[in-house]
């Protein structure tokens, strides 16, 4: 098998993960700030405040600092949680790291959970905890496919991050389910938490993306971290088997709208920064799309004519490959509805 192109390598890690979905391999361009041996794509998010979004490797992860504590929202894909915990650490300028917050239990955002959950407070859903549990031996064998991507790369991470994920998938068979899942579990609609002289809130707004989304509001900072209620300028996963509505998916989009103005930092699951027009998108996107799949029901076409179609709102839209499966879950919730 001839290697990958770094482009290609890069289109990899976009659709990786994602509940299970994607069977292909994992990757990331290797955009470092700096360090030789790192691997994540980190940059300030909000000035001076000390938050930084990483974009590779799986969901967009968090990292908040503030008065020598750091909070750290999701944790990529499996084999990446020492490599993730490192850096995270080393990002925090001897701040130190105490909490973790998983915005829901699909692998690209709890795969590194092993690397935290062991002495640190992991928070999530109290069905992320369940579902993280269920998914933890398909979410453990991603950890091999990294392996063999990264190591045989046009342009590969340094020897460090290969070497760490070596390790991690070496001593695989001593991490249990458990590990995956959060360590507190909450169920409330909203949870405040502070992180050294920060204040955030975690948001539960219901059945969205899944039954157990959580979405990160730091009202100091005027940022929000969406989880995977966003993918900015992508096809989303809707993830039907763990709950997920495209109702529920808009009204949990608006929640989050509710807490903005036009200044609002907005970190999407996936894709680019973003601000509330970005949210306004998500919600823009099932509407278009409820509204042109009913529009072919009501000319008698099937499941399967329909989701061979290719409406307007898919131009230039990333996660090309999850565009007619998502046509296909907006039928039968429409067929559902009656």
């Amino acid at each position: 098998m001839t290697d990958l192109s770094r482009r290609e390598f890069t289109k990899a890690a976009a659709i990786a993960g994602l509940g299970g979905l994607a069977a292909g391999p994992v990757a990331w361009a290797r955009r470092l700030q700096g360090a030789d041996d790192g691997l994540f794509d980190w940059r300030p998010v909000a000035g001076r405040s000390g938050a930084l979004a990483g974009f590779n490797g799986g969901g967009n992860a968090l990292l908040l600092v503030s008065g020598g504590q750091a909070l750290l929202v999701d944790t990529k894909n499996s084999g990446l949680g020492p490599t993730l915990r490192r850096e995270a650490e080393a990002a925090a300028g001897g701040s130190t790291l105490t909490t973790v917050v998983n915005t829901h239990h699909h692998g690209d955002h709890v795969g590194g959970n092993p690397s935290f959950t062991f002495d640190l407070e992991v928070i999530g859903h109290a069905q992320c905890a369940v579902r993280a549990e269920e998914n933890a031996e398909q979410t453990l064998s991603g950890a091999t496919r990294i392996l063999d991507f990264i190591s045989r790369a046009e342009e590969p991470p340094s020897q460090r991050v290969i070497d760490e994920v070596q390790a991690y998938v070496d001593g695989a068979g001593e991490i249990g389910a458990e590990a995956f899942a959060p360590t507190r579990r909450i169920e409330d609609d909203v949870t405040e938490l502070t992180v050294g002289e920060i204040e955030l809130t975690l948001h539960h707004p219901g059945n969205g993306h899944t039954d157990n989304d959580l979405f990160v509001h730091v009202p100091a900072l005027n940022l929000i971290h969406t989880g995977d209620l966003v993918f900015h300028n992508l096809h989303c996963f809707i993830d039907v088997g763990a709950g997920a509505t495209t109702r529920g998916w808009e009204r949990s989009v608006q929640a989050m709208i509710d807490l903005c103005d036009a200044d609002t930092i907005v970190v999407p699951g996936h894709g680019e920064l973003t601000d509330v027009d970005g949210l306004r998108a998500q919600i823009e996107y099932f509407q278009q799309m409820r509204e042109f799949v009913d529009e072919q029901r009501d000319e008698g076409s099937s499941k399967a004519d329909i989701e061979a179609m290719t409406p307007d709102m898919f131009e230039g839209r990333g996660f090309e490959r999850m565009g007619p499966a998502n046509l296909g879950k907006m039928y039968d919730e429409l067929e559902a509805e009656g």
